[in-house]
């Protein structure tokens, strides 16, 4: 049975359909190119027939090059795990902490016509951490 149209199907021959995504989201993109990387793998695929097999299916979401064959090379070397090293899920803020953000806040309430660079100079931080603080933790539109 179908489980969309609650019909019987009847083959004949084989179907090309884009991979089902996982129903629920809960699991990423690229969470599932890892199982299939760590399927072809074991199933004996070269490396460079994985990634191309792997755009073909997710195309813009597709891992980089790089990527896959860093994942096709751990699994060939034994890993079994395809989720990401504990710790390693992504560098964590350190500039962008309570303090800094106090810190912008008053220089822009204390003078209205200050430049990003002029906060960047007097914060010791860097231009685009001072732009990341003053659109997505004060949401402040222009400045």
């Amino acid at each position: 049975m179908c489980p969309v149209t609650d019909r019987r199907r009847t083959c004949r021959g084989p179907v090309q359909r884009p991979l089902n995504k996982m129903a629920d989201n809960s699991v990423s993109a690229f969470m599932e190119q890892r199982v299939v990387m760590k399927f072809l793998v074991n199933e004996g695929v070269k490396p460079a027939d994985i990634y191309r097999r792997l755009q073909a299916q997710y195309s813009d979401e597709t891992l980089r090059r790089s990527k896959t064959y860093e994942w096709c090379k751990c699994f060939k070397d034994g890993r079994k795990s395809v989720s990401d090293d504990p710790g390693r899920v992504g560098s964590q803020p350190t500039a962008v902490i309570p303090v800094n953000i106090q810190r912008v806040e008053c220089l822009i309430l204390d003078n209205r016509r200050i430049t990003c660079r002029e906060i960047a100079r007097e914060t010791n931080l860097s231009v685009g951490t001072v732009n990341t603080i003053i659109h997505e933790n004060l949401h402040f539109a222009f400045l």
